[in-house]
């Protein structure tokens, strides 16, 4: 069997022109306007982080009310006290926000969901790195922000 890399390697003269090509025509959306943390409802507090690249981020929609931070907080702050933090960024690579999450100061956390993987699979991290990345994530996670449940989203199906 063909080793990935050889074969990746002797298909390059189509594939790096099509990715410089579909680099070049895929539009650029913007983040949607909005609050990227506060506080929302009444009762028992829930303390929300919300991490990761564009869908994370909101892209697609045109405030951070329509998107994935303000349906969660707008449901759940119907029956406890919603503390809400957006830490997320188009492009943004598993590796990057490991970074900004060990730069942070620590403060605890109930619930996190992350989206993150589309731009490590891009940018041509390999998956076994990508993997003790996300182990790390999750043990930072748990060990300096005391998150109680992490929600880790699949990877879009992009062969689709």
């Amino acid at each position: 069997m063909i080793d990935d890399a050889l074969l990746t390697l002797a298909l390059s003269p189509i594939l790096v022109p099509q990715g410089i090509y579909t680099k070049k025509v895929t539009p650029k959306l913007p983040e949607p306007e909005g609050s990227r943390e506060g506080i929302l409802g009444n009762g028992e507090p829930l303390r929300i982080l919300i991490l990761g690249d564009s869908a994370a981020a909101g892209v697609g929609v045109d405030s951070q009310n329509d998107a994935l931070l303000g349906q969660l907080v707008s449901k759940l702050s119907q029956y406890r006290a919603i503390e809400w933090r957006l830490l997320a960024e188009t492009g943004l690579k598993t590796s990057e926000m490991l970074e900004r999450l060990h730069a942070l100061e620590a403060f605890k956390t109930d619930v996190v969901i992350t989206s993150l993987g589309v731009n490590d699979i891009t940018g041509g991290t390999r998956l076994k790195h990508w993997l003790e990345q996300q182990r790390e994530l999750k043990l930072l996670l748990q060990d300096k922000f005391q998150a109680r449940h992490i929600f880790l989203s699949s990877v879009p199906p992009m062969h689709e």
